[in-house]
């Protein structure tokens, strides 16, 4: 009598391979996953960034400052991205820059706010997001409108769009950046609209802000830094003929590429002042 047949399929890379085995039981050959993908060289690999933060820049996202506190020592940080993970129990997520000071504190309170910015605080990010040195004369917070949580004990800032305070979930790190993970504990919002960042631009829903935040006085002169001023006038540089900047203020404009992509009108007043023509339309990208 012929025995019992039994059949499966194995697959093998992209090819099916059809065992017909005799017996009760069928041991599968070792499988290579069809997922894998090459390894990218240097150049394919750089041509793959470029093209992700393109992507990217079209994700609006909500700008949000992490805060967190030990005693008199506070600190707060624009964070890179931040986003919900759960409803139940309800956890939030943010991303920290690997070696920052921030990270350290984090590790020592495991306690933080995350304060979505209204649409009138984009000074607020721009504070935030440049460096700043600890110092027993200057704290971070001077010139920032805050009060401390009843909750957790963190520094708030005023009249943001919502508030959420978190304990620390987890932590991961990921590549270039640790992921915090936050149990949220006590949330608070208002009518304010949010404030976005959309495409390198600081935008309110409908609306891009950060030309009406420095022409309605909400984000200070006191806030461009030389920092900020550096930025813009790269960008204006990109925009515009290389010919309007010599090289060497160029060689340390580059690495400004985080704020709004489009320069004051002030800055073009400023450059016409300087005896700089400006051409007729800005060149092709």
């Amino acid at each position: 009598m012929w025995r019992k047949v039994k059949l499966r399929m194995v697959l093998e890379g992209t090819e099916g391979l059809l065992r017909v085995c005799h017996g009760s039981r069928l041991t599968a050959a070792p499988s290579r996953s069809s997922s894998s993908s090459p390894e990218l060289g240097p150049e394919q690999s750089e041509e793959l960034v470029q093209h992700y933060l393109l992507a990217m820049r079209l994700v609006p996202s909500a700008v949000v400052v992490v805060t967190t506190g030990d005693g008199s020592l506070k600190r707060g940080v624009t964070c890179s991205s931040f986003t919900s993970v759960s409803l139940h129990p309800p956890i939030i997520s943010f991303t920290m820059q690997l070696h920052s000071r921030m990270h350290r504190l984090l590790q020592s309170t495991q306690r933080f706010a995350a304060n979505v910015l209204s649409e009138q605080q984009a000074n607020y990010s721009v504070h935030f997001s440049r460096p700043f040195q600890d110092s027993s004369d200057v704290c971070q917070f001077d010139s920032i409108p805050h009060h401390s949580s009843g909750h957790l004990g963190v520094p708030i800032l005023n009249d943001c769009s919502s508030v959420l305070q978190c304990s620390t979930h987890d932590m991961h790190t990921v590549g270039d950046h640790h992921v915090w993970y936050g149990k949220v504990l006590h949330a608070s919002q208002n009518d304010t609209p949010p404030l976005l960042y959309y495409d390198r631009s600081y935008r309110s829903i409908g609306d891009e802000t950060f030309i009406r935040a420095f022409e309605t006085a909400t984000l200070g002169y006191e806030e461009w830094t030389h920092e900020v001023f550096s930025y813009l006038t790269y960008q204006l540089h990109d925009s515009f003929a290389t010919s309007l900047f010599p090289p060497p203020f160029l060689s340390y404009v580059p690495l400004y590429s985080h704020l709004s992509s489009s320069p004051p009108l002030s800055l073009y007043l400023g450059s016409l002042e300087n005896g700089l023509e400006l051409p007729d339309s800005p060149r092709e990208r």
